[in-house]
């Protein structure tokens, strides 16, 4: 956790969420990984344009993120992304602060 005046400059943190393990065959498992991206900012300035503006930046690394191949783990599928919450309006509204989190998920076989 960011103190708020950490924030001054963009924070993208990346932390595990999830997994879950699944029978796939006899002998073999299903796994699937979730990972969390947060983007944190203080706003200065017109909330509505660092909105618009942050919001972007998440669609950005969402986009990227999209059916990539990880170069480390390249038997890791990408399985989805949610954007849950697209931001935190009460984070914006008491503290003047964008926070938003991508969720990842690939799924590995073995």
């Amino acid at each position: 956790m960011f103190e708020l005046k950490d924030l001054k400059d963009l924070q993208v943190s990346v932390v595990p969420h999830s997994l879950e393990v699944t029978g796939a065959t006899r002998g073999m498992s299903q796994y699937e990984v979730t990972i969390d991206i947060g983007v944190q900012k203080k706003i200065d300035g017109d909330p509505d344009t660092a909105v618009e503006t942050l919001g972007s930046l998440v669609d950005e690394i969402a986009d990227f993120l999209r059916k990539r191949i990880l170069a480390a783990t390249p038997w890791a599928v990408w399985s989805g992304i949610t954007n849950d919450p697209v931001y935190v309006p009460e984070h914006l509204t008491d503290q003047r602060v964008f926070t938003s989190v991508l969720s990842v998920s690939y799924k590995m076989v073995r």
